[in-house]
């Protein structure tokens, strides 16, 4: 099996923080999120792939492991999924789609599993809705569709989680900017695989913020913010609670809580508080 890994977008949710480096490459506890997908996958066996590039390229092609076999697909104009389309004339029978702006142990083997039954065209991991996202509809493990007008509460129903194996005609077949509509058109037979694990999104900034913090519980690290390298809090100064990207200084009683401070800037005696520190400027950071 191959992946595709969807890099492209614009992540207008994720502004002012995506105005400077894209979705995939926000650091989670220091490391790209881009690094630690692609280590998750290839822990999964998974070191062939695709990513489609367009919104701030070179910053996911440097985070790219050059040991990976990976294709990229540099999109003039987003095509959003029909952009999978491309990998038809190197792919096998199926592959591993992926969101890059999630984090998550991918159950690889539950879906082989469920792709395996007899007249499955694809299979979808979905996860229990938070409340703010679209609600896919269920019926025992067949998808039925996508309801993009309801809202509900949390617990109440299941929603995309980022992950999906589709099949070459699956594919093929694509024929919207959002695969999910070309599945409500066609008569393919898709199933559902619940996860419960981690996951993780950053799909804006204070959703970004508290992934970093669940990611450091995660990974069992006991310190109090997630620091990028190079980063260099002076003893003169309280950091807590925050998100600090590589290469920044941070000095002369600053004093900072609940922020984002993006990289390659200096903070001299800033008083901060629940705010996204950056070179374009100084933002709240929203409220939960």
């Amino acid at each position: 099996m191959m992946f595709f890994l969807l890099a492209g977008g614009y992540g207008q949710r994720a502004r002012p923080l995506s105005l400077i480096r894209p979705k995939p490459v926000f650091p989670l506890n220091g490391i790209p999120l881009i690094r630690l997908m692609l280590g998750q996958l290839r822990k999964e066996g998974l070191n062939r792939g695709f990513i489609n590039l367009h919104h701030l390229p070179e910053p996911i092609r440097e985070n790219v492991d050059p040991d990976l076999n990976v294709t990229f697909f540099a999109e003039e104009r987003l095509s959003g999924s029909m952009v999978m389309k491309r990998a038809i004339p190197f792919m096998e029978d199926e592959l591993l789609v992926c969101n890059g702006d999630v984090f998550l142990e991918p159950p690889v083997g539950r879906l082989k599993e469920k792709h395996s039954e007899p007249g499955t065209d694809g299979v979808l991991l979905v996860r229990g809705n938070p409340g703010n996202y679209p609600s896919i509809r269920v019926q025992d493990d067949d998808f039925l569709g996508v309801d993009r007008t309801d809202r509900v509460s949390s617990g109440e129903s299941l929603m995309y989680a980022g992950l999906a194996v589709l099949k070459k005609h699956v594919i093929a077949g694509i024929e919207d900017p959002n695969f999910f509509a070309s599945l409500a058109k066609n008569r393919w037979r898709i199933k559902v695989v619940v996860h419960e694990g981690i996951w993780l999104e950053v799909g804006d900034p204070l959703a970004y913020h508290r992934a970093n913090f669940a990611y450091k519980r995660y990974v069992a690290d006991p310190t109090e913010n997630a620091v990028s390298p190079g980063v260099d809090i002076a003893g003169d100064s309280v950091v807590e609670r925050s998100v600090i990207w590589e290469e920044t200084s941070i000095r002369d009683h600053s004093m900072i809580s609940d922020s984002i401070v993006t990289g390659n800037i200096i903070v001299r005696n800033g008083r901060f508080s629940r705010s996204i520190v950056s070179r374009l400027g100084v933002f709240a950071l929203p409220e939960g």
